[in-house]
């Protein structure tokens, strides 16, 4: 029972961090109210999905490095006819050794599918030796779009971040940014923890920035999704430690509080400290009465 109670606590113990890292995670993911996609050659890809009545997000790049051909496709469509997609890049690594970006590249099309015209040229987006600039964001023309990445013997991992956004040219129930002219987009957009405009103007609190007049609630809704996270993380910890006691009293041997004797499986020993009314250990091999008191004889 011990053996299995002290295994049972270090098992505990071990997921318990497990578990803290899942509520941490939670409490900062948990604030976020944007949309990510993978475009990734494991399991936690998109490729392949098409993403339907999208009003922006984010696009993230992962590749392990292995030198087999990998192809991930990812196809977004607006909610609304009328609007179109603006896309730029936040990070970009896509290491390439030919010229042509044949071996590793990133493809942007205006459309659906991939026979619509292409925004990134012939060859696509792909890094030579040490270039290290960022692509020119991209805007397209109707209200789909779609993002091919290609490896065919490159070694180096792909890893970029494409923010994308819904917008529509004339004003109205939209968001206008303030570094453009035209660009106006989503409201549910604004506000939302993600740079979709390309300043950042639809994430500041000032003077005609997107959270002038809703960043005071934003911020109220983080605090008390913090709050609760936090007493969440407290109730574990307290049934972590609950169950720790528990097992460790469980393992402890008990002791008779009128004899003195401590029971271990199936034999009694006695402690050495009996209680005030109890007798003193008797010789078990000792002949019969020997352990009897002597009483005096009557004359």
């Amino acid at each position: 029972m011990a053996s299995y109670a002290k295994s049972f606590n270090m098992v505990v113990l071990q997921n318990s961090s497990l578990w803290l890292l899942f509520i941490f995670q939670f409490l900062i993911i948990g604030t976020a109210s944007w949309d990510d996609y993978t475009m990734a050659d494991d399991f936690r890809h998109d490729c392949g999905k098409v993403i339907t009545n999208s009003k922006g997000g984010r696009v993230k790049a992962y590749e392990d490095g292995a030198e087999d051909p990998f192809n991930c496709q990812l196809t977004f469509t607006a909610p609304d006819a009328n609007k179109q997609f603006f896309l730029y890049f936040d990070k970009f690594i896509l290491k390439a050794v030919k010229t042509d970006c044949s071996d590793h590249k990133l493809e942007i099309f205006d459309g659906d599918n991939i026979t619509a015209s292409s925004l990134t040229g012939a060859n696509g987006l792909c890094q030579l030796g040490d270039d290290t600039d960022l692509p020119q964001p991209i805007r397209t023309t109707g209200d789909s779009v779609t993002l091919v990445m290609t490896r065919n013997s490159a070694t180096s991992r792909a890893q970029y971040r494409i923010i994308f956004s819904t917008f529509k040219i004339t004003t109205g129930d939209c968001y206008k940014c303030k570094d453009t002219d035209d660009l106006c987009i989503d409201t549910s957009l604004v506000c939302d923890g993600l740079d979709n405009c390309p300043s950042g103007s639809d994430e500041d609190g000032g003077e005609g920035g997107g959270c002038q007049d809703v960043g005071f609630i934003k911020v109220w809704i983080i605090v008390v999704g913090v709050v609760v996270g936090v007493i969440v993380l407290i109730l574990f910890l307290v049934c972590i430690c609950c169950i720790w006691v528990i097992c460790r009293r469980r393992t402890r041997p008990k002791a008779s509080a009128s004899t003195g004797y401590q029971t271990q499986g199936a034999q009694m020993q006695y402690s050495g400290q009996a209680g005030p009314e109890s007798p003193p250990p008797q010789n078990p091999s000792a002949p019969p009465h020997e352990n009897d008191p002597i009483v005096p004889q009557k004359k």
